[in-house]
């Protein structure tokens, strides 16, 4: 299928946005990719919490949110002011960091998670393996 792109998004044609998907969920998934600002993000947080669909630390700024909508059929929203701070503060680009914060998402909804210990482990591996594979260092 297809990576559907905001225009915040579009701006980032250096990222291998489809090429990601379709080697994490193959080719037959459809997602959804919208950069938003902090302020976006905290308006989504906002209603996400009011819905009771999940729960968030207080204060803790969000740099990426997924979802599988259905099947085959997922949203991933990234963070872009959190994107750039923790660019700064790991010493990537920007892009890396979009690219990474996109892997963590698209892996999210391929049903990995970092609720436990062993389970963060496992899916660290899985993003270094993916990163590995779109970033030359």
């Amino acid at each position: 299928m297809a990576v559907e792109l905001n225009s915040a998004a579009q701006r980032f044609r250096s990222v291998p946005w489809q090429d990601i998907q379709t080697k994490i969920l193959g080719k037959r998934f459809q997602i959804s990719v919208a950069i938003l600002s902090d302020t976006e993000m905290r308006r989504v947080r906002r209603i996400l919490r009011a819905q009771k669909k999940f729960h968030f630390e207080p204060n803790h700024a969000l740099n990426v949110l997924s979802f599988l909508l259905g099947d085959g059929i997922g949203e991933v929203l990234l963070n872009k002011d959190q994107i750039r701070k923790e660019a700064e503060r790991y010493g990537d680009s920007f892009r890396e960091r979009l690219m990474c914060l996109y892997i963590h998402g698209l892996l999210h909804i391929k049903g990995y998670d970092h609720k436990h210990r062993k389970d963060e482990i496992r899916m660290t591996g899985q993003e270094e393996k993916f990163f590995g594979y779109f970033v030359k260092r």
